[in-house]
């Protein structure tokens, strides 16, 4: 596939190019001027004779237009005024698609969403007619039918017609294939321009500026500024892409402000869910502003480029990312300057090589296959279809009030909210004991007692004992207590229970309930555990020290051997003191006076 870039289109090419236009009645792209697709030329008001006229009015006839269907006029001057509005023209270039005709009510609606005022019939014709074909191009082009995406080399081109709804404007040249078009990006061009005149658009393209591309997400900041003429005598190559671009400057910032696995930003999570006290959290917060600061701090000193750029391309996803980089006091960029637009394609993270392979895909002009416009199918004229007998969905299935008694309840429960359960139940009048519904699908839990037991739910096991009296007896299909199938926690909420409700409220023994305990019990119960936990870890870790240290001393054996005792010429303590026996205590003295004299005289020698 060839491709040029836009600042370096070879002459003999850029001077053949051609806008490419449609032709909507027969589907096949063009090359035409914007203007030149509907004209007066084109469509000449019919001649209309006063005499042919009255004479139809007086037969009793009424006045039609072949386009926009039957009329209101009543002179010959009214039928030739309509054939030079906006309307008649709409209507025309309505039928060379094959849509049908709209009322003049309804065109005056849709002029109005354009913010446009309709021309009428005005004394200048000239006038009124150029105006006319602009709004008329505008309303088509709004309405326009989508393009069929031609593929060419994995490239990929979207389009409604040659100017609207697509990120790209076609181009034609006799130095292309007769089934081959130029895509140029429509964000390198002046909109306006491009809107009236593409070429002109293609060739006010200035080689000595630059432009600037911004991109943010997700903690990751890079931005650069790119002269518009590449470097000469440079091609990019697959190892190198990006040899012939100029990088005036570039800087990229980076911040752990997305949260791991759960994704998002910080701010965002804080603002749906309250702000939340971890360390994680607090480093975020703390990044997210210090990201801010240095991309501000950056943005302000490349004032001067960012003011004197010809465009500015900004990627950056949801308010919280574009308030980092416009529209702040006082910020260089600003969302309502016309040189600020969006990237017109997706792009990976904001890194200093996505940042260089977004300005090479702008500035890269491809040339594919001509695109294809679809053309309507005449719609069919309804024909009664033959009635079918439906088949009819089965009625959902009413429930009992037990049924969504347990239902409800369930849910409370599952979600640990022990005033709701306390509250429903009141409010119903139903026990505490109620058994769920059907029956056969809670045999192992029949109660809200044995569900929340079963769950680990040892909040609403407790509720339930204390406050609304359930009762610890009731067995299940399997003749099991409530007690027998709970985990640790939630069979010490009975045993508070037991504690708190006393001997008397039930037979606690038949109910397999263990001993009473209060909390400092169990408070008592948790500390000694720890400290065995806590002794026990020691142990394991002073075993595994030592044998460490075993190892290590192994391993040293294994590589240098074990290794031989030296034999030594001063006597041991062991020896000196069988050495002083029979002494008396002053001979005891002397001697030592004169092994400390000893020691101090080879210290000294040694020195």
């Amino acid at each position: 596939m060839s491709r040029y870039n836009i600042f370096d289109i070879p002459k003999e090419v850029f001077d053949t190019l051609r806008p490419l236009n449609f032709d909507q009645g027969n589907g096949k792209g063009v090359a035409t001027s914007v203007a030149a697709s509907l004209t007066p030329s084109s469509d000449p008001a019919p001649t209309v004779s006063k005499a042919s006229f009255e004479a139809n009015l007086e037969e009793g006839k009424t006045v039609s237009c072949s386009y926009c269907g039957q009329l209101s006029a009543q002179t010959a001057q009214e039928l030739r005024d309509h054939y030079k509005k906006d309307y008649h023209r709409f209507n025309i270039r309505r039928r060379m698609r094959n849509e049908s005709a709209v009322s003049e009510e309804e065109f005056e609606r849709m002029a109005d969403d354009l913010d446009e005022s309709l021309s009428g019939s005005d004394d200048d014709e000239s006038e009124s007619e150029e105006e006319g074909v602009d709004k008329v191009s505008a309303l088509m082009d709004k309405s326009s039918l989508d393009a069929i995406p031609e593929d060419e080399g994995g490239a990929s081109v979207a389009v409604k017609n040659s100017l609207h709804g697509s990120p790209y404007a076609f181009f034609t040249s006799e130095k292309f294939e007769q089934t081959k078009c130029l895509a140029v990006y429509k964000n390198m061009m002046n909109l306006e321009t491009l809107e009236k005149d593409p070429l002109a658009a293609l060739r006010q393209l200035n080689s000595d500026a630059h432009s600037v591309i911004v991109m943010i997400g997700g903690g990751h900041f890079s931005a650069a500024v790119f002269a518009h003429a590449p470097i000469p005598k440079q091609k990019p190559t697959a190892s190198n892409p990006f040899c012939h671009v100029t990088v005036v400057a570039h800087k990229t910032f980076h911040r752990y402000t997305t949260r791991r696995k759960q994704g998002g930003s910080q701010a965002a999570s804080d603002a749906a869910r309250g702000k939340a006290n971890s360390a994680g959290s607090s480093l975020r917060r703390y990044n997210e502003q210090a990201l801010q600061n240095e991309v501000r701090e950056l943005l302000q000193s490349w004032k001067s480029h960012i003011s004197s750029a010809d465009n500015i391309y900004i990627r950056a996803n949801g308010k919280t990312n574009r308030a980092v980089i416009a529209n702040y006091d006082n910020a260089p960029i600003s969302t309502r300057d016309p040189r600020v637009k969006n990237l017109p394609f997706s792009t990976s993270r904001a890194t200093s090589t996505a940042v260089k392979r977004a300005w090479v895909e702008l500035t890269t002009a491809n040339v594919v296959d001509k695109p294809k416009i679809k053309t309507p199918k005449p719609t069919p004229s309804p024909s009664p279809a033959p009635q079918t007998k439906q088949q009819e969905k089965p009625a959902p299935k009413q429930l009992s009030p037990e049924e969504t008694h347990t239902n409800e309840l369930i849910g409370f429960i599952k979600k640990s909210r022990s005033p709701r359960i306390t509250a429903y139940l009141k409010t119903h009048k139903l026990s505490p004991d109620f058994r769920f519904e059907p029956e056969s699908q809670y045999t192992a839990t029949p109660t809200p007692l044995f569900y929340a037991a079963s769950h680990g739910m040892h909040h609403v096991v407790q509720t339930l004992l204390t406050t609304l009296n359930a009762d610890p007896g009731v067995k299940n299909i399997n003749g099991r207590y409530p007690y027998e199938v709970t985990d640790r926690s939630t069979k010490d909420a009975f045993q508070l229970a037991r504690q708190t409700l006393g001997e008397t409220k039930w037979d606690w023994d038949a109910c397999k309930v263990g001993p009473p305990l209060s909390k400092k019990d169990i408070e008592e119960r948790a500390a000694k555990e720890k400290a065995e936990l806590d002794k026990s870890r020691k142990q394991e870790m002073e075993k595994m020290e030592k044998e460490e240290k075993e190892r290590k001393l192994q391993n040293t054996i294994n590589k240098h051997g074990q290794g031989k005792k030296l034999a030594s010429n001063v006597v041991t303590s062991v020896g000196q003191d069988a050495g002083l026996r029979g002494l008396s205590e002053e001979a005891r003295m002397r001697l030592e006076r004169e092994r400390r004299a000893r020691a101090a005289e080879a210290r000294f020698k040694k020195q």
